[in-house]
């Protein structure tokens, strides 16, 4: 009897051994598939935002010096913003009939700030070179815009990838134009837009027309009050975004993309 027991004892300690390592093993497979789930969505967005930043530097900055050929609006671009800080003056000629001034402070303010607008070698080189600090930002927001819009960083590369190495894309972004500078800025005023989700999305895409006012010609006749709700109402991945007409019940309701064309030639 004692013999029988004793070996029951056994049998019954065995079984729970073999049945609490069963389980181990189990938490630790489940384990090891959440974590794989977690990180896979993290790794392919990190993925796809890396590859979209090395697609725009290598597009646009790979033989930017050389080409295109340097354009005469560009000399006056990198003038008008020597004059700027080095005379204090908004034109290096007195007689001028110019663009809004805002948008080669830009370029100073950038030039100062990377030693100089001989900093690259001739000023226009130093232009394109910030251009290509300007392109590559710009990459990052349509990248951030179209993943917050679609959930989908594939979406998202593809986007940025169309951006910077189409065509037509490739040789404006190396070139030092004020339509650069001004794409940044309205890339930068969607991306709060979408990603405030309410009223201060509309305070700062007001701010970006307004500021936009010294900054260059109109980017296009797009209508905040249709085109943008249209654009984020097949976003159900985003159920807190509430996007409301632009109306009565807004006090910045009816703002126009093409607002910055106001002061323009």
């Amino acid at each position: 009897m004692i013999r029988e027991s004793g070996s029951r004892v056994d049998h019954d300690a065995g079984s729970a051994a073999t049945g609490s390592s069963s389980r181990t093993g189990v938490a630790a497979r489940v384990r090891r598939v959440w974590v794989g789930r977690a990180i896979a969505p993290m790794l392919l967005d990190h993925g796809a935002l890396v590859a979209a930043l090395v697609i725009a530097a290598v597009f646009t900055g790979l033989n930017m010096l050389q080409f295109p050929h340097y354009e005469s609006d560009e000399g006056t671009y990198m003038g008008s913003a020597w004059a700027m800080y080095e005379q204090g003056r908004l034109s290096y000629y007195t007689y001028n009939y110019d663009h809004p001034p805002l948008g080669w402070l830009q370029i100073g303010a950038l030039a100062s700030l990377f030693g100089g607008f001989r900093a690259f070698g001739t000023a226009v080189d130093t232009g394109r070179i910030l251009m290509l600090l300007v392109t590559i930002l710009s990459a990052l927001l349509v990248f951030l815009i179209v993943r917050w819009a679609t959930g989908r960083p594939v979406a998202a590369l593809f986007a940025a990838v169309v951006f910077v190495a189409a065509p037509l894309a490739v040789g404006l972004h190396r070139q030092v134009w004020l339509d650069n500078i001004a794409t940044l800025w309205l890339l930068v005023s969607l991306y709060a837009l979408v990603a405030a989700r309410d009223r201060l999305g509309y305070v700062v895409l007001s701010a970006r027309l307004r500021f936009g006012l010294l900054d260059q010609r109109g980017l296009c006749g797009l209508s905040a009050r249709h085109a943008l709700p249209r654009l984020y109402q097949g976003a159900p991945h985003v159920p807190a975004l509430r996007l409301r007409p632009v109306g009565r019940n807004r006090p910045l309701g009816g703002l126009l993309l093409c607002a910055h064309g106001a002061l323009e030639r």
